[in-house]
């Protein structure tokens, strides 16, 4: 449905600005991912604070609050606490909308090294 849509588009977003992918798998009885099941436990600022992109450095250090809002909405491991899309079916009880976003909304204008951040723990 819609809601498994939007975490798609938070694999495939997360995949655009790594080069990567954020786990090996989300199976979870045949073939556990450790770095899925940490994501699980620990939501994703923790994991954004330990995965690690090849050379470059921890993806917190890589991306800005804005680019981080958006992952951690679109990739919430509970369903009903994800963005939505925007679809027309969430019009009766409307939810949050990745399309509210301010890094979706901004002019495109890159960030500067300043707005890049970490979080801590």
């Amino acid at each position: 449905g819609f809601l498994s849509d939007t975490f798609a588009v938070g694999v495939v977003m997360f995949g655009a600005l790594f080069v990567d992918f954020p786990w090996r798998s989300t199976c979870d009885i045949a073939c556990p991912c450790p770095a899925f099941e940490f994501f699980l436990s620990n939501g994703f600022r923790a994991y954004a604070q330990k995965r690690k992109i090849r050379s470059a450095g921890r993806i917190c250090e890589l991306m800005t609050e804005g680019a981080a809002a958006v992952l951690e909405g679109l990739l919430s491991a509970d369903p009903y606490s994800r963005l939505t899309l925007g679809e027309a079916a969430w019009e009766e009880a409307p939810r949050p909308s990745v399309w509210q976003r301010t890094w979706l909304r901004n002019e495109g204008c890159p960030p500067t090294a300043g707005e890049r951040m970490c979080w801590r723990a």
